[in-house]
């Protein structure tokens, strides 16, 4: 029984280490193209 809620938590953690990861790529990307668009505006 133990063992099965320690998967079930260890599972939930993975899902939400995912869901961190999604998030921050997401942000990079929308960084970067930000910064894109200035220097091509820049110019």
């Amino acid at each position: 029984m133990k063992q099965q809620t320690m998967n079930t938590e260890i599972a939930a953690r993975r899902k939400g280490v995912r869901r961190t990861l999604a998030v921050t790529v997401s942000i990079a990307l929308a960084f970067f193209l930000v910064s894109f668009l200035q220097i091509l505006l820049m110019k």
